[in-house]
């Protein structure tokens, strides 16, 4: 498990955004399949409890992931969520077999 803790009114609103972002798009697996799952978020934003990605990956692998992801995430609607997440290695990693976006944030 991955604890993250807001240090700042920035960070609280960064992990209510991801636990948010992971929730509103239950009805969207291949969507979900991108993101580090969320467990759980204290209503403040706090604490984050996500799924460990204990693999950091190469830029190799994130430039491959960034290749394809813009067919998977599919945007829907002019208010859909762009994509939530960089490319950088520090903020993918491989908690199942499959690069993840670990830190999605971006939008908040």
């Amino acid at each position: 498990m991955a604890f993250k803790f807001a240090r700042h009114e920035y960070g609280l609103r960064c992990n209510k955004h991801e636990a948010e972002l992971y929730s509103r798009n239950r009805n969207k697996q291949h969507r979900r399949l991108m993101l580090c799952p969320v467990f759980w978020c204290s209503p403040s934003g706090k604490l984050l409890i996500m799924r460990c990605a204990a693999t950091p990956v190469t830029q190799a692998q994130a430039n491959e992931r960034k290749a394809n992801a813009s067919s998977e995430w599919d945007y829907e609607d002019p208010g859909d969520d762009g994509h939530p997440f960089e490319w950088k290695v520090s903020d993918l990693g491989v908690p199942r077999g499959k690069v993840v976006a670990v830190d999605y944030a971006t939008t908040a």
